[in-house]
């Protein structure tokens, strides 16, 4: 009862301060609002008092006057657009927090999610990884600089800990540290059509291939090892948004503000997997992917016979041209354990 009590205070707490956040907001982007409309009356007197309506003839200021107020028009347009993102942002983030203290409550601590900081090694040794598998110089074309982690999670789940490590037991000599060579730490990022899916691995871990298969994912934990290729497919698929690019078609300023301004861009996710690859194998049937598409999409383009490999636990592809870029398949989807989860944003150049 107590403890019931003591995750009820704490979900009351999150709920006043997100909606504190809210409602500042909201002030924000009022003063915001009131200014551009103040700048636009002022623009309109200015345009009235320098149009001579006797003999129709314009001031030459006139011009740039009325493309002042199309720049306006467009930046009142952003405000709207960017207080709806961040509002998006603020809700989502508070059902994150209130999900997380609930299943932590649920399961009786057997499922935790544990913020890291500065002060915990592994969090420092999350961030060197991280930092290895960023490469800025295959973003230009994104006008992004720079990855900015915003939070690392580490993921305590008793259930999928104990199937790794009975799966791990059953193939390898568990007294001789040598196995540990072939335990890799790769990414899982979101798919673009099921972005929900990496909060619900946390929690149950991977899907079965059928399972998978019918609600059309792919069979196999799809897994890679660099950040561009876990977050491209997400990346790609929000600039392609037919909705969002109807809207913004008329506008040239809103366009760009779209591709360069990552507080438009949802903040992204990936988690970081440790991974038994024992018996991985090169797909030369199907050597290539493409970074573009996700990795149920480069499935389904080629999907993989397992009845080709049936003493392997895994295969892989490459990039063609960049062999650094790998996507894995794990067969066997009980050597994958989920260990952290990462929340990050881009920081694009000015």
């Amino acid at each position: 009862m107590k403890k019931k009590m003591y995750y009820n205070m704490k979900i009351k707490t999150i709920l006043r301060c997100f909606s504190s956040v809210i409602r500042l907001m909201k002030r924000a982007k009022k003063v915001k609002l009131d200014m551009i409309y103040s700048n636009i009356t002022n623009a309109q007197k200015k345009i009235t008092f320098m149009t001579d309506i006797k003999n129709k003839k314009y001031h030459p200021d006139v011009k740039e006057l009325n493309e002042y107020l199309v720049e306006k028009g467009n930046e009142l347009q952003y405000t709207e657009e960017l207080h709806k993102s961040l509002k998006r942002k603020v809700y989502d983030l508070s059902k994150q927090y209130i999900h997380k203290l609930m299943t932590e409550l649920d399961t009786g601590g057997n499922i935790r999610l544990e913020e890291g900081s500065k002060d915990d090694k592994w969090y420092l040794s999350c961030i060197d990884l991280l930092k290895s598998r960023f490469h800025p110089e295959e973003m230009i074309d994104y006008n992004i600089k720079d990855i900015e982690i915003k939070r690392i999670i580490r993921i305590h789940n008793r259930f999928l800990k104990n199937k790794f490590e009975d799966r791990l037991e059953s193939l390898v000599d568990m007294s001789n540290n040598n196995y540990k060579k072939a335990v890799e730490y790769l990414f899982y990022g979101m798919d673009p059509k099921a972005p929900q899916e990496i909060f619900r691995i946390i929690e149950e871990g991977y899907r079965g291939a059928n399972e998978s298969q019918n609600i059309g994912l792919c069979p196999y934990p799809p897994l890679v090892n660099t950040i561009l290729a876990a977050d491209l497919p997400r990346i790609t698929s929000h600039l392609n948004n037919n909705k969002l690019k109807d809207k913004y078609k008329q506008s040239e300023y809103l366009s760009q503000k779209l591709k360069e301004d990552i507080k438009l861009t949802p903040p992204g996710y990936f988690l970081i997997c440790k991974v038994l690859i024992l018996k991985g194998k090169y797909d030369s049937m199907n050597p290539y992917f493409d970074l573009d598409s996700s990795p149920t999409e480069n499935y389904y383009k080629n999907p993989i016979n397992s009845s080709l490999y049936t003493s392997e636990t895994s295969i892989f592809r490459l990039k063609e041209g960049d062999a650094k870029h790998k996507l894995w398949f794990i067969l066997d989807g009980a050597l994958v354990q989920p260990e952290f989860l990462v929340e990050f944003d881009y920081v694009h150049d000015s």
